[in-house]
């Protein structure tokens, strides 16, 4: 090795009024309707034609966001979180004076972890509840299959969680937005980065499923293009709890281990993992925000991560903008955000920044908003992260960081620029 570096609705306890700049672009400071530009200079968009699916059920002066993601399961710990965050925003545009004076009210639903629960949900929440836009899921299968309902029914449905590339590649969906960079947005930036800085082997160990099987692919082909090489790779069934015939399965002989898993599947890999003396053994080099989604503070000294979100005022994230979130989460939750927190609350603000540019009122004017979404542009000035989404697939992708776990904190090692990253080809074809 090289010498290195409720299942209907979940009531949130209310919280204080967020304060401070930049918290939700396009706010007007006197509490009236989120209105204009989405304070980054971008005017309305025009919409692309065609039926919206369904009439507006903002008639009554609310706009319906129904999220769908597991409250049981491997991935359960991220829910409340996400929940949260969502919850942390509709308020503070509400509070602010909605969108164009419509209030957002927030439906969220279990999805079981399982596409045919979610299907049944989704549908509910379109048909029986009048949903405007569908937020979800966690798995990639799940998501799957929630766009589908969301196409039929011309709704838009917003994504935070979910990384495989074929969601907004060969899966697309003109319906489907994805604010959260996948798998080979990661990879392309860090496995030069790990090549160099690391070591020249690479052992990866993934989650069995669509995920986890995209991360293999695109960090064995993007180290391999850095002149790295790949020396083995364990997949792992998801929700297994004792790892340890997988975890003897690692080639110690490799210079970094990437580990590609999320929720309990991650937390039991850092436990196990660092009893077998892993950490010690070799570099370990993860996807930042799934990897440590549930559990920061448990990340190993020397531990590299690679990640657009820090729920932590460090390097990139030390803005008034991070920081306003995480008091507020902080003050209803009662303890530090996730690494997946901060995503579906940037989400939510750039997605009804934007809505409130075009006149937006529900899903009539599903068409509109999805024309102002894509291509749009979104400063760091005012959001998370500077970021933009793609037109060519509706996928979100945004300026990242590597972070590397240093006396109980972590340091900026380098900062990944977005432009690398415009360009990259899609199967997607609306």
């Amino acid at each position: 090795m090289r010498e290195t570096l409720s299942t209907r609705r979940r009531i949130l306890k209310s919280g204080a009024a967020l304060t401070g700049a930049g918290l939700l672009a396009g706010c007007s400071g006197d509490g009236g309707s989120v209105s204009g530009n989405d304070g980054d200079g971008n005017s309305a968009g025009t919409g692309t034609g065609g039926n919206s699916g369904g009439s507006s059920s903002a008639s009554d002066g609310t706009i319906t966001v129904g999220t769908i993601h597991p409250q049981t399961g491997p991935y359960a710990v991220f829910t409340e979180s996400v929940e949260a965050s969502v919850q942390i925003a509709a308020d503070r545009i509400n509070q602010n004076g909605g969108v164009n004076g419509n209030t957002i009210e927030v439906l969220n639903r279990d999805s079981q972890l399982d596409p045919s629960t979610a299907v049944q949900e989704a549908r509910d929440l379109v048909q029986a509840e009048n949903a405007d836009i569908l937020v979800g899921a966690t798995s990639s299968a799940v998501t799957r299959a929630i766009t589908d309902v969301a196409k039929r029914n011309g709704v838009i449905q917003l994504n935070a969680t979910s990384a495989s590339p074929s969601l907004t590649g060969e899966n697309c969906s003109r319906y489907f937005f994805r604010f959260r960079p996948t798998t080979e947005h990661q990879a392309i930036p860090f496995c030069p980065w790990l090549y160099e800085n690391v070591g020249q082997t690479m052992s990866i160990y993934y989650s069995d499923y669509a995920w986890g099987q995209s991360g293999l692919e695109n960090f064995s082909a993007e180290f391999e293009d850095a002149g790295g090489e790949v020396l083995n790779s364990v997949a792992v069934p998801l929700g297994t709890s004792d790892q340890s015939s997988y975890i003897s399965s690692i080639d110690t002989n490799a210079d970094v281990l990437v580990p590609v898993m999320g929720g309990s599947d991650a937390a039991a890999f850092l436990e196990q993992g660092n009893s077998y003396g892993i950490f010690e053994e070799m570099e370990v080099a993860a996807p930042g925000s799934d990897f440590l989604g549930g559990h920061l503070e448990q990340a190993i000294e020397g531990m590299t991560i690679i990640t657009a979100f820090m729920p932590r005022a460090v390097g990139l994230w030390d803005t008034p903008y991070i920081q306003n979130f995480i008091d507020e989460y902080q003050s209803r939750m009662d303890g530090m955000p996730m690494m997946q927190s901060i995503r579906p609350f940037d989400m939510m603000n750039q997605v009804f920044s934007t809505a409130a540019s075009i006149d937006y009122g529900g899903r009539g004017d599903t068409d509109a908003l999805i024309g102002a979404l894509q291509g749009r542009e979104f400063s760091a000035d005012n959001y998370a992260r500077a970021a933009f989404i793609r037109s060519a697939n509706n996928q979100m992708t945004y300026e990242q960081a590597i972070m590397r776990a240093e006396n109980d904190s972590f340091t900026q090692m380098k900062a990944a620029a977005l432009d690398p990253l415009r360009d990259i080809p899609t199967q997607c074809e609306f």
